[in-house]
């Protein structure tokens, strides 16, 4: 099947955004340069964009010799997200605007050991209620909440995680019902693989490693695309060197 126009469109916002997002403010001539769409296409994006409240303009750039060009920049107030990480000695959420930049945060601990699923849905759900509201902020209009767990994400959010004793746990069933906006759950690894590569130390790279150094230890690898980041996760953590050497808490030895 063709791509139809409904599908050019999204691929020119998508374009457009992107660059605005990943990179920050630009001029029409500079998203022009970076998406390869041409002049009238790139005005047009950019108008629906304003007029969607998505984007905004943020002042005058300086041309040598010609008129100064408009800058553009993604509206921080268009949203909110909220991320959660769910680590090993705490639960962390915090309440972000569209550029990512913090609004509110809210950290519990958590007993050590093998941790009930439910209670830790609770103090996610209780963590979303107090960032929303230490902002004014309603939870049903938020963006999307992501979730990082110690473990690997399967289909249908089922979780396993061999630090926290879990094993094919239903946390996405858990969460589901209490939390409004969409929810998307994944490797605490990934996540901040994928965030470094937006916002943090890998910003402009091709290619960057995140090690997680704590109670475990794990790693992304994340690798950048023309279009956005796709990342890959390896956890070192546990990784038998010693055959038949110290139990770790995983279950495992050496």
């Amino acid at each position: 099947m063709g791509q139809t126009t409904r599908d050019l469109r999204r691929h020119n916002r998508t374009s457009v955004l992107t660059r605005l997002y990943l990179h920050g403010p630009a001029s029409r001539f500079d998203l022009m340069r970076a998406t390869g769409l041409s002049s009238a296409t790139v005005s047009n994006v950019v108008t629906d964009l304003v007029a969607d409240g998505l984007v905004a303009e943020a002042g005058l750039l300086d041309s040598d010799g010609g008129r100064p060009r408009t800058l553009l920049e993604v509206r921080p107030g268009y949203a909110r997200v909220v991320g959660v990480d769910i680590g090993e000695t705490h639960v962390q959420v915090g309440l972000f605007d569209w550029t990512l930049e913090t609004v509110a945060t809210a950290t519990f601990p958590m007993d050590e050991g093998s941790p009930e699923p439910a209670v830790l849905a609770a103090l996610v759900t209780a963590g979303i209620e107090e960032v929303t509201a230490e902002a004014g902020a309603d939870p049903g209009e938020l963006l999307g909440v992501g979730v990082g767990v110690p473990g690997a994400v399967l289909p249908g959010g089922l979780v396993h995680a061999p630090t926290l004793g879990w094993s094919g746990v239903p946390f996405g069933g858990l969460l589901a019902p209490h939390v409004a906006a969409p929810l998307h759950l994944d490797n605490c690894a990934r996540t901040l693989g994928q965030a470094e590569m937006w916002r943090g130390a890998g910003r402009g790279a091709e290619r960057a490693i995140v090690a997680l150094l704590a109670v475990g230890v794990g790693a992304a690898v994340a690798t950048g695309s023309p279009g956005g980041v796709t990342s890959t996760t390896s956890e070192w953590g546990h990784t038998v060197v010693e055959a038949g050497g110290a139990a770790c808490r995983c279950g495992s030895r050496g």
